[in-house]
């Protein structure tokens, strides 16, 4: 998670992916700042679950979200990922773990 604005955040989960079928990963934005602010870019990667499951086989569809979060709330987003028709037996109910960048300016 990197903050480039103040008081900006994102979480999310993902479960359940089959090799070639999209999936949308939802994330919470925070704003714990005291003004809104309008996302500005949102990003997702993920790391190796392990030598048989690298990160390079979840593909994710980054964005810049038209999001404006007012103060001290949240607001979800989502983002299209897909799992590699690569991935093999290693990625089976493996645990990518998922990294999230989001930054905003004050709205």
């Amino acid at each position: 998670m990197t903050r480039a604005w103040g008081k900006v955040a994102a979480v999310g989960l993902i479960a359940g992916l089959l090799p070639r079928v999209p999936k949308k990963l939802t994330l919470a934005i925070a704003n714990r700042g005291k003004f809104p602010i309008r996302v500005t870019s949102l990003k997702a990667s993920a790391r190796d679950a392990g030598p048989s499951c690298r990160s390079t086989m979840l593909r994710v569809r980054n964005r810049t979200p038209d999001v404006v979060v007012r103060p001290r709330s949240k607001r979800r987003v989502s983002l299209k990922v897909r799992l590699s028709p690569a991935a093999g037996d290693g990625c089976q109910g493996a645990r990518l773990p998922l990294r999230f960048e989001a930054a905003g300016e004050r709205a």
